[in-house]
């Protein structure tokens, strides 16, 4: 019976693998030598990496939780007693956008999202719902009735 000879197949293996090595060696020793300009070019691939990683879910989750977390700690402190609503009002617009981008994460989440981190789902679900009670006390609250004539006259107090 013939056998199939594997020497020579594994040769050509080994020599095609090692061709393939040099070449992608040979072309970054190029590029890091030619590039004399910033090490994190578009092109390069610490850049695609770093980009990739921006780019996913839990990154802009984590930077709307950030951002989430200290509009409403302002929102919080501005309505305590010293400050007593004056300008808590204000936020209003600024939380209503930042409650705006949570629904949107929201309306996103899907049953592999809730599946896979459903701590981090609830959290977020949690943290919108806190949003939205909190813009409805803002919107509660009596409007300023001072035009920008009074502000200028002085009759502000």
């Amino acid at each position: 019976m013939g056998s199939i000879p594997t020497a020579g197949m594994m040769w050509i293996f080994v020599g095609a693998t090692m061709t393939g090595f040099s070449v992608v060696f040979g072309i970054l020793f190029w590029r890091s030598f030619s590039v004399k300009t910033n090490k994190l070019s578009a092109g390069s691939p610490s850049r695609l990496v770093m980009s990739l990683a921006r780019t996913g879910r839990g990154y802009r989750l984590n930077r709307f939780e950030t951002v989430a977390r200290g509009v409403l700690s302002d929102v919080e402190d501005a309505m305590q007693p010293p400050v007593c609503y004056r300008h808590a009002r204000s936020f209003l617009p600024l939380l209503s956008d930042v409650l705006k981008h949570g629904q949107i994460l929201l309306r996103q989440q899907t049953m592999a999202h809730r599946v896979a981190y459903p701590d981090r789902e609830e959290q977020l679900s949690l943290l919108v719902t806190h949003l939205f009670t909190l813009e409805s006390k803002l919107r509660s609250l009596p409007k300023q009735t001072i035009s920008i004539e009074d502000v200028l006259a002085g009759k502000f107090e």
